[in-house]
């Protein structure tokens, strides 16, 4: 295993910064491929998955979690919903994802949501080999490599992956923390494209819509999540507000929350605030007020 002034190096030379200017207090708010990077370096030298470290703030907090063994475990949430409903896959996942609420982009519309990103195809390492590069295994899936190193220019189609990925995390924030390597882009016998994820025994196939484009320069992609509600789930309740702050709309934004709608264990429409949600509740997903 590295040393902690050996681990330091690595840090130091995928954030571009001198050895000396690394330190416990250096900020892990890293752009998403060098955070990426980073994973890929802590699953070559300490075999710990990126979700292990995902909520490492700072490079102290990284080191305690790599060389002490101090961490806090995220809890088990629960099953994936759309709209109080399970979707339907070819196979449920039999591990749960990780909670994260921090990362979801509300929307205008009732029941959906949207997740977006764009990157220059150059923000991908250079790789002799796809299939041993220490950032392509610990991002992209066999079936992924396989696909792309295929093509003529492989870099634009695994940018166009990588992008599926993040819009993916940034739509659906149970995904927010998942391993890269868990969430997968294939297409489908007609040629179009839909989102797995691999978490269990067998893959899921997500309900989540998934549109990618590419150029030799930029790639992009955009994933929507949506339910269309029947006329009594449509509407909101008349005052809206957090069950466990008892905070209205207008409160929240104050402090940049917002209003959550979510199902409670029996099933009812009930709403939570996401600062509550930060703070250990753990809703069916269904939409943002």
């Amino acid at each position: 295993m590295l040393s902690n002034a050996e681990f330091r190096k690595i840090v130091a030379n995928i954030l571009r910064r001198p050895t000396p200017d690394v330190t416990a207090a250096t900020s892990l708010a890293l752009s998403s491929f060098d955070r990426a990077k980073l994973a890929a370096a802590v699953l070559r030298h300490f075999g710990r998955k990126p979700s292990e470290i995902a909520h490492a703030r700072t490079i102290g907090e990284l080191e305690a979690i790599l060389f002490t063994g101090q961490e806090d475990r995220p809890a088990s949430p629960p099953p994936i919903r759309v709209n109080g409903r399970e979707p339907e896959s070819n196979a449920q996942p039999s591990q749960p994802l990780p909670p994260s609420f921090g990362t979801a982009m509300p929307s205008a519309l009732p029941n959906m949501l949207c997740g977006i990103d764009l990157e220059p195809v150059a923000s991908l390492p250079e790789a002799l080999d796809y299939w041993e590069d220490d950032f392509y295994k610990t991002v992209f899936t066999p079936v992924e490599i396989a696909y792309c190193a295929a093509q003529e220019e492989p870099a634009m189609h695994f940018a166009a992956r990588w992008c599926a990925k993040e819009a993916l995390r940034k739509c659906d924030p149970r995904f927010a923390t998942a391993d890269y390597t868990e969430l997968e882009l294939t297409r489908t016998e007609t040629g179009g494209l839909r989102l797995r994820h691999l978490g269990g025994d067998t893959p899921t196939v997500l309900p989540h819509a998934v549109s990618v484009t590419h150029t030799p320069q930029m790639a992009a992609a955009v994933v929507v999540l949506g339910a269309a509600p029947d006329n009594a789930a449509a509407a909101p309740p008349p005052d809206p507000a957090c069950v466990e702050c008892a905070k209205s709309p207008g409160e929240l934004r104050q402090s940049q929350a917002r209003l959550l709608k979510s199902t409670d264990a029996a099933g009812q429409e009930i709403w939570l605030c996401t600062a509550c949600v930060s703070a250990g509740a753990q809703p069916a997903l269904m939409g943002f007020e």
